[in-house]
C-alpha cells in the first residue's frame, strides 16, 4: 500500500515541477455510499483528503468535484444512491437534489476551515442527458436540451446553497458550475443562469467549460 501511495504522490508532484499550478481531483462518490442516508464511506473520504492534502502541500490550487455520477444503466426515474441526472421530471429532480445535497454537505464539512482559497469546489462533471441525441451538445432550439439546462440551473443552485450553508471558509470559497456536458454553448446561452451567491461574495462563482476540438485529436 505504501508503494502505491508513494507512486501516486509522485504522479501528483511531477506536473508541479513542470510549472503547473492547478490540479483537478475528480472523485466519484455514489459507489461509496454505505447506508440509507447517503453516508459516504469514511475510509473513502479519508483517502480523498489524503490526495487533496498531497496536492495542497505541493502548492497547487486544487479543484475537487462530484464526478461521473451520470453514467450508463441508470434507472428511469433514478433510484436511491444512483447519483443524479438532469432529466426534467419530478422524480428525477427530487432524487438528484437529495443525492447532491447529501454528498455536498459531507464534502463541505470535511473540506472547510483547514483549506483556504487553494481548494476550489466543482458542483458536477459534464452533467448530461445520458443516451439522448443531445447528450454532448446544446441547442437553444431543442426542447430536451433546454429542459436539461434549466434543470441544471436548479441543481447548481442546490449545490452552491449547501456549500455556503456550511459557513467557515466555504462561505466564500470559489465554486465552479457547468452547463450541459460542460459545453461552451450551454453556458453562453440565454437559458444558463449563474447561481445566486452570498451578497458579500463577488466573482466567487466560476463557469466550468470543457472543449475537445477536434475530438478526433483531442479526445
Amino acid at each position: 500500500m505504501s508503494r502505491i501511495c508513494s507512486s501516486l504522490r509522485e504522479i501528483i508532484h511531477f506536473p508541479k515541477t513542470q510549472g503547473y499550478s492547478t490540479i483537478r481531483v475528480p472523485v466519484t462518490w455514489f459507489c461509496h455510499i454505505i447506508d440509507d442516508n447517503y453516508t459516504i464511506d469514511p475510509k473513502w473520504m479519508t483517502r480523498v483528503k489524503q490526495v487533496v492534502d498531497w496536492a495542497i502541500e505541493d502548492g497547487y490550487y486544487v479543484i475537487l468535484n462530484e464526478h461521473h455520477s451520470v453514467r450508463d444503466k441508470m434507472h428511469s426515474p433514478i433510484e436511491y444512491g444512483e447519483g443524479y441526472i438532469p432529466r426534467n421530471t419530478p422524480a428525477d429532480i427530487a432524487e438528484s437534489e437529495r443525492f447532491l445535497k447529501a454528498v455536498w454537505k459531507q464534502i463541505a464539512t470535511a473540506f472547510n476551515n483547514s483549506y483556504d482559497e487553494h481548494l476550489i469546489f466543482e458542483t458536477m462533471n459534464e452533467p448530461r442527458l445520458r443516451g439522448q441525441d443531445v447528450e454532448w451538445t446544446y441547442s437553444s432550439t431543442n426542447g430536451k436540451s433546454v429542459d436539461c439546462l434549466k434543470t441544471l440551473n436548479k441543481l447548481n443552485q442546490t449545490c452552491v446553497d449547501v456549500i455556503r450553508a456550511s459557513k467557515g471558509n466555504n462561505a466564500s470559497r470559489f465554486i465552479m458550475v457547468p452547463g450541459n456536458a460542460a459545453t461552451p454553448a450551454a453556458v453562453l446561452s440565454d437559458e444558463f443562469v449563474l447561481p445566486k451567491d452570498n451578497k458579500k461574495n463577488t466573482g466567487k462563482i466560476l463557469v466550468s467549460v470543457h472543449l475537445y476540438t477536434p475530438y478526433s485529436f483531442a479526445g
